[in-house]
């Protein structure tokens, strides 16, 4: 859902997505992450450090980007593991694209407490999001930012149908990375409920792949029964 953050250098990162907000006409997000998968590291032949260092790497490349997007003039900043010395970065991104933290661990969400707009975890029930967010809601404390000002948002998949046949085919006809127990499953009355419950605990953007939505019938229901009532719930 997000950008592995050492894929790219941070100052390089920093201008792409300049470029990208005014191509968009403002419409970029910057989704970031600290980096998790192994596969993908081995085969494009990228440096995986330990989660420690990924993560401390993560804050640094935050700071970067923030700099570059708000500050004039020539910008430095010595992190622990990235740097930017008198960097330039004009015209700036008009508005600053805001960042998107896709994170789940303790110290990850700490990152997020400090520096995302919007926060965003991947494939989980409802019981783990409340309590990932609340474990946010603490590190904003600590730090004196109102946990308010930070988007709350999911990531994750659905699988919808008339009946439980047709739902339970649909549902498992993919492998991981979801189960029925961290996706949207079920009629479309049953998943306004179930993402309702994530509406009420603070949750007002989601990101769905939707399984079978070339399906009319499927789409259909999304579009006409799914989404008007979730709105209505927010």
């Amino acid at each position: 859902m997000v950008l592995g953050q050492n894929y790219r250098n941070p100052g390089l990162l920093a201008k792409m997505a300049a470029t990208l907000q005014q191509f968009s006409g403002g419409r970029f997000i910057m989704g970031l992450g600290a980096g998790w998968k192994e596969d993908e590291y081995r085969a494009f032949d990228y440096e995986l450090p330990p989660p420690k260092v990924r993560l401390e790497q993560l804050d640094d490349t935050l700071e970067i980007l923030k700099r570059l997007w708000t500050q004039h003039g020539k910008v430095s900043y010595a992190g622990k593991h990235y740097k930017i010395e008198d960097a330039i970065l004009e015209p700036k991104p008009l508005p600053p694209p805001p960042i998107c933290i896709g994170v789940a661990g303790d110290r990850a969400l700490a990152v997020a407490a400090k520096h995302a707009d919007w926060w965003n975890i991947s494939d989980v029930n409802i019981t783990k999001f409340k309590e990932r967010s609340a474990v946010l809601d603490q590190h904003c404390a600590a730090i004196g930012r109102d946990p308010q000002s930070i988007r709350r948002t999911w990531f994750g998949r659905m699988v919808t149908g008339r009946t439980d046949a047709e739902i339970h085919a649909r549902a498992h006809s993919w492998k991981q990375p979801f189960t029925t127990d961290n996706a949207f499953v079920g009629t479309p009355a049953q998943i306004v409920e179930q993402m309702s419950e994530f509406v009420a605990a603070g949750c007002d953007y989601f990101m769905v792949d939707v399984l079978g939505l070339t399906n009319q019938a499927i789409l259909d229901a999304v579009v006409n029964e799914i989404v008007p009532a979730v709105k209505k719930a927010g």
